[in-house]
């Protein structure tokens, strides 16, 4: 059961997290700087989507972790309880 709870964690979506820009927004701060400048915003307007990512990312990933901790365990609790029948 731990299994499934952990990785449906992993799994479901998080509206939290940012994966797209608003075409919009680009649109209207970008116009009027030329292409190098333009290019640097993105970037940082990217690395700073990115770093808000990372702390969903890391729990997804912790997780993980825990799901196949988990699903290590209760392998070998069958694997004894076989062995024990």
């Amino acid at each position: 059961m731990a299994v499934v709870l952990l990785s449906l964690t992993v799994l479901l979506p998080n509206p939290r997290m940012v994966f797209a820009l608003d075409a919009v927004a680009v649109d209207e701060d970008l116009h009027s700087l030329d292409l190098d400048q333009a290019h640097r915003r993105l970037a940082y307007w990217l690395q700073s989507y990115r770093a808000g990512n990372q702390a969903a990312v890391d729990r997804a990933f912790q997780s993980f972790r825990c799901a196949g901790a988990a699903l290590v365990a209760q392998t070998l609790l069958l694997t004894v309880a076989l062995v024990v029948r």
